[in-house]
């Protein structure tokens, strides 16, 4: 009952006209802006940073990145080598990957996924 009383209160009056809005077109890229983006980014801006004073989308700004040959900052990883080797120690001896996760943390995914990805850097090299 509460639901109904909520839609019918964000529903326009009969007779009130809907009028939908266009969303402005993305902004196009210059030469000139793609240089300054990369010249900012090498400076130490954020992409964050560099959106909001450009208007570009973060994601596009990103792929202008990758396009020139930079290395893409990204969020700084939270479990360092020797907690990530701690945590395998810890958990062969039958630590749930909860516990874990709460020791250090972070999400129980995100502890199994850096465990998984130290493990596959351990092992390429054996053949």
């Amino acid at each position: 009952m509460r639901q109904v009383a909520k839609l019918a209160a964000t529903r326009p009056d009969p007779g009130e006209q809907i009028r939908l809005v266009r969303q402005p077109p993305a902004k196009r890229w210059t030469d000139d802006a793609v240089k300054d983006v990369i010249r900012r980014y090498q400076a130490g801006e954020s992409r964050e940073q560099i959106e909001r004073d450009t208007g570009y989308g973060s994601d596009r700004i990103k792929a202008k990145l990758l396009q020139a040959g930079l290395d893409v900052r990204g969020v700084p990883f939270k479990l360092t080598p020797a907690m990530i080797a701690e945590a395998v120690r810890l958990r062969g001896q039958g630590e749930s990957w909860r516990t874990l996760s709460q020791r250090y943390g972070v999400s129980a995914a995100s502890l199994r996924r850096a465990v998984i990805r130290r493990t596959a850097t351990d092992f390429s090299g054996v053949s």
